[in-house]
């Protein structure tokens, strides 16, 4: 079938889409039966103002307007908008079709960032890191549904993807949802160094989740004390090879890497048949990673972040929080998604969900912005590749 012949080109070293994806910037409406993505992405920017959906229209300068389309070259060294991302209008081009974000009285969470990317996906999610117990993940499911999250991001280590498939099963029918309304980001366990046990851990991952496919599947940058001998490039290969024959099968949308620095995403993508679509990478004040932004942009890669909550008690925050009513935290998540930085918090609490998606009703001015960015320190507080 179709799948066997995009198998085939991959094994000649040439790059195609997969049937569900036109991702190719050379293909075409016809080509695999949805638009390709710069188009896509010009039909979610309108020149002139940008409706926001909240009473107030926000003006897009020409910059702007590049950041929309994959076609045109991003002027990167020279620019740094602080990128409107709080459309509270939903996308009506998600996987090439018009879906209903409605649900009963729940406003959708389906902020997408303008910026060039090959994916149509929240700008914020729910990382479900260390919620572990039923009861927690049900709670917080079942909060994040009713708030309007669509974008749920666990991993195969995080020991919670069983009780996240039972949990999905249930909750998508009581908020009368389908599969393809939600976003499913897993990662490879870290531990997986060949391209066999990367293909077992993805199929652990798809039955643990109850799902035929995984919007976006990411991998960590191999660990020493998991190589056994083998080169950490190799082994990066290895699972990443792995990931470029589940995409060929559909049974991932995209492929994503995890904590990569700038050394590790330029040998990446000097080598790779399928490009990265998402870069998860710690990213917060004190921590301005504006290398791995640049690179992101220029690849038009989607970059999240994670880790930000350790900067929320710096006076600066504090300060600003009183200036716009807003909790510290929603300081810190606006900082990032003007950036154009996606964001995963993560909470298990309900009050402190509906709080971190309470971020769409207000923008940091620019110099608010300038003001966080000069609270850089390059201050790590997860493990990160060697070269960083």
């Amino acid at each position: 079938g179709i799948n066997a012949e995009y198998g085939e080109m991959a094994k000649k070293g040439k790059r195609a889409p997969p049937p569900h994806c036109g991702r190719d910037d050379s293909s075409s409406d016809s080509d695999y039966g949805e638009p390709n993505w710069g188009e896509r992405n010009k039909r979610r920017c309108r020149k002139g103002n940008w409706d926001t959906g909240l009473g107030t229209e926000i003006s897009l300068s020409e910059e702007d307007e590049l950041l929309c389309s994959r076609n045109v070259p991003v002027k990167d060294e020279s620019m740094e908008p602080y990128l409107i991302v709080h459309s509270a209008q939903p996308s009506k081009y998600r996987k090439g079709k018009k879906t209903n974000h409605t649900n009963g009285h729940v406003e959708v969470i389906d902020h997408t960032a303008v910026i060039r990317t090959a994916l149509d996906i929240p700008v914020l999610g729910l990382s479900t890191f260390r919620i572990n117990t039923k009861y927690h993940v049900s709670t917080a499911l079942e909060a994040a549904l009713d708030v309007g999250y669509r974008l749920f991001d666990t991993g195969a280590h995080y020991g919670n993807e069983k009780v996240l498939g039972s949990e999905f099963a249930q909750n998508l029918d009581r908020h009368r949802l389908r599969r393809e309304d939600i976003y499913l980001i897993s990662k490879i366990d870290p531990s997986c160094v060949t391209y066999e046990d990367t293909m077992s851990c993805a199929e652990r991952t798809l039955n643990n989740l109850q799902t035929d496919y995984i919007d976006i599947m990411l991998i960590y940058w191999p660990s020493p004390r998991f190589l056994q001998g083998m080169r950490a490039e190799e082994a990066m290969f290895e699972c990443y090879s792995a990931l470029e024959s589940l995409y060929y099968q559909g049974k991932i949308r995209d492929i994503g890497v995890y904590r990569f620095g700038p050394r590790e995403m330029n040998y990446l993508l000097e080598q790779c048949k399928v490009l990265p679509a998402m870069l998860q990478a710690e990213f917060h004040p004190y921590l301005y990673r504006r290398d791995l932004v640049d690179i992101c942009r220029r690849n038009h890669i989607r970059m999240q972040a994670f880790c930000f909550i350790k900067c929320v008690n710096d006076p600066a925050i504090l300060h600003l929080s009183k200036q716009y009513n807003k909790a510290p935290s929603q300081i810190v998540l606006r900082w990032i998604i003007q950036h154009g930085v996606g964001v995963l918090p993560k909470s298990k609490t309900p009050s402190h969900i509906q709080e971190n998606a309470n971020i769409f009703d207000f923008s940091l001015s620019p110099s608010d912005m300038d003001m966080i960015n000069a609270l850089n320190r390059d201050t790590q507080f997860t493990p990160h590749p060697p070269s960083q």
